[in-house]
């Protein structure tokens, strides 16, 4: 089997954390969200690529370590669905989230926009981002 191209994984991640966004800007609340069933459900799907991509950028020798505690959370809501706190995932929702604009900047600048104002295919600049 094939591995998938780095960058598909950062369009996932990209349309997860807007999808989550899209899906959660009506609510004030983790009760209130919880209580939608639906809403509820798409943000834990999306919650659940996020982690998948990562997990996949990890495998690929992309991302180091530093982000294992996203990968971690997917495993929490896909494994032990009926024990999460939806205070945690509000947290992450509302806090966490919009922090992970500056760090996907970072991933796209050195996957795909410095290799190619540079003429270069943008695999091999894949060591700038693990120790």
């Amino acid at each position: 089997m094939s591995k998938r191209e780095s960058t598909f994984y950062l369009v996932d991640l990209f349309l997860a954390i807007y999808k989550i966004k899209k899906y959660t800007r009506a609510f004030s609340s983790a009760e209130a969200l919880m209580y939608d069933e639906l809403h509820w459900d798409a943000v834990m799907r999306e919650l659940q690529i996020v982690g998948e991509t990562i997990s996949a950028l990890q495998k690929q020798k992309i991302l180091d370590d530093q982000y294992r505690k996203i990968v971690d959370f997917r495993n929490v809501i896909t494994h032990a669905y009926f024990g999460i706190d939806k205070s945690v995932v509000w947290d992450v929702v509302i806090n966490k989230l919009p922090k992970s604009k500056f760090w996907m900047t970072t991933i796209i600048s050195l996957l795909i926009i410095a290799p190619l104002a540079a003429g270069l295919p943008h695999r091999r600049h894949r060591h700038l981002l693990c120790p």
